[in-house]
């Protein structure tokens, strides 16, 4: 899972959010395609986060791309940043709980 994240434009992704310049969503999009699947998963991410969290579906539509890059942006430079040389635990862990997530929730990709 972490690698399909880094795999999107690593660092670069956070730099391109808090950059001057519009920035396109369509990067974002092809994040949240990947890791959520499905048709739309901007409108999925939205409904679950209007129904569980009553953020506005409307603007959460909006943010998720930018926020999907914002995240695996911010986890690249994490991972580019490790001094501690063990990224290979770091990946475990993220998987086992990205993993443990999606088991136990259905999204789009799994309707």
């Amino acid at each position: 899972m972490l690698g399909r994240i880094t795999e999107h434009g690593g660092i670069n992704l956070a730099a391109e959010i808090m950059a001057i310049s519009p920035t396109s969503a369509a990067p974002g999009m092809d994040i949240l395609h990947d890791l959520i699947g499905g048709e739309a998963p901007d409108v999925w991410l939205a409904e679950m986060a209007s129904d569980q969290a009553g953020v506005d579906h409307d603007l959460m539509q909006k943010i998720a791309p930018l926020l999907a890059m914002l995240v695996c942006g911010y986890i690249s430079a994490k991972l580019a940043d490790a001094s501690d040389g063990d990224d290979e635990g770091l990946l475990r862990q993220f998987d086992q709980l990205m993993i443990g997530d999606r088991d136990s929730k259905t999204g789009p990709a799994g309707e």
